[in-house]
């Protein structure tokens, strides 16, 4: 490189530092805290039943809060039900009470360069016989730690914390309730989830708690038909019941810019009644619309993780869970036992205990998922093992097992590929009924 280029390069390297000191020397400067000294200024000071309203205003839109009654309050053209009253109280019970951390100066030459002229929020507090008090929150501080505020009409200049203006920066939406279900766990029926790739989960409640110290029971009937887990069930389906927005969007006309058109997870929700409650969500938008309801919310990551996640956790863990006592036969690869007050085995009594021990190994086989397409080539051969429950009332269950591999089998009950299974488990309870002929 030339030593002419070399000068320009150096050179203009310099007019960028200078550029860049000069801009931090003239950008508004948050002074350093002096350690031990309270600098705090109380701007105004209205006890919760003194104000009479709130106003807000910033550049999107003006929302005035009202009192209902001591305690409880509204935003003015809004349905109160629809009102999240803790943020209403947040808002109105920060702007009534307001400190700033310290007076920065006592007038500034030019306002515009600390934002009061394009301010982030004008808040005005009514009090009891027209009183009103106006403050206006600038630009933040270089360090994001503050906003530049004036009272009003005074030319005085304070540092308010960020954490204290946040709550009148809420957008209009964020005052609305984001719950989505109306209905409570008691009330539940049924509920189906969707998923694009697992197809659909329903569960329906199959009793009652008998009381308050139980829980009630609960069945898969697709895509597995299978009991569940109560106190897993109570806990998948109350947290479904429990999913709130982060914020919405009160107009549905946006539902395609969210991919609501053409929805990844969809939930129905059945009452004892007969009443129903459907959402449609989209899990790359991370986006909930509730049928019926003419709004979009936005979901946080955790909900949309949720319940885009397949319940396979909610089933019994085990393959078969069948009560010795309802049946009259059990049958293994072509011998038969009769079930009553004797245990026969191919004609010939055995001892109950033998049987109920081997029975119980056959119980204890439990799944390790649920089957895959892939599975299906196992099918070619024929089962490595099977067996038949006969109920008293004449009802069969059928189970056959076939070799995915040496630790895996694939389940199929009466006819249905369903499960992925222990092949150990099932080798174990094989043995044990196997020796029964030995007696």
């Amino acid at each position: 490189m030339s030593s002419k280029k070399r000068l320009f390069w150096v050179g203009a390297i310099l007019l960028v530092l200078v550029a860049a000191t000069v801009a931090v020397l003239l950008w508004p400067q948050t002074p350093t805290p002096t350690p031990g000294v309270d600098k705090t200024v109380q701007l105004h000071n209205f006890t919760e039943a003194e104000v009479t309203s709130v106003t807000v205003t910033r550049p999107d839109a003006t929302l005035s809060f009202y009192k209902v009654q001591d305690g409880q309050w509204n935003i003015e053209g809004r349905d109160p039900a629809e009102v999240d009253a803790a943020y209403v109280f947040e808002t109105v019970n920060g702007a009534a009470v307001l400190t700033a951390i310290e007076k920065l100066a006592d007038s500034v030459d030019n306002p515009a360069d600390y934002g009061f002229l394009t301010p982030a929020a004008t808040v005005s507090v009514h009090g009891a016989e027209g009183t009103l008090s106006t403050l206006v929150f600038g630009n933040k501080t270089l360090d994001q730690s503050a906003y530049y505020t004036q009272l009003a009409g005074k030319p005085e200049v304070y540092l308010v914390a960020t954490l204290v203006v946040k709550p009148f920066l809420y957008t209009p939406t964020q005052y609305l309730k984001k719950d989505i279900f109306d209905t409570s766990l008691a009330e539940v029926s049924a509920i189906a989830v969707k998923h694009p790739n697992h197809g659909e989960f329903r569960i329906v409640r199959t009793a009652d708690p008998k009381d308050e110290m139980t829980l009630g029971s609960w069945a898969m009937t697709a895509p597995y038909p299978k009991e569940t887990r109560p106190q897993e069930t109570e806990d998948w389906i109350q947290s479904i019941l429990s999913i709130t927005g982060e914020d919405l969007i009160e107009n549905t006309l946006n539902a395609p810019e969210y991919g609501l058109l053409t929805p990844d997870v969809t939930v129905t929700v059945t009452t004892k009644l007969g009443r129903t409650e459907k959402i449609l969500m989209s899990t790359e938008k991370s986006a909930l619309y509730k049928v019926g309801r003419d709004r979009i919310y936005l979901l946080p990551a955790t909900a949309k993780e949720f319940l885009n996640t397949a319940p396979f956790s909610l089933l019994e863990p085990f393959l078969t869970k069948v009560d010795i006592t309802t049946l009259s036969s059990f049958a293994w690869d072509g011998h038969t036992i009769s079930l009553g007050d004797r245990y026969v085995l191919n004609g010939k009594e055995i001892s109950s205990d033998a049987f109920k021990k081997a029975y119980l190994e056959l119980m204890m086989v439990t799944i390790m998922a649920p089957a895959q397409e892939a599975d299906s080539v196992a099918l070619a051969k024929p089962p490595v093992f099977e067996y038949t429950f006969t109920a008293q009332n004449g009802t069969k269950t059928q189970v056959s097992l076939y070799e995915i591999n040496p630790q895996t089998y694939l389940a199929k009950i009466n006819g249905r590929t369903d499960y992925r299974v222990d092949a150990y488990k099932v080798q174990t309870a094989k043995n044990a009924l196997n020796a029964l002929l030995e007696e």
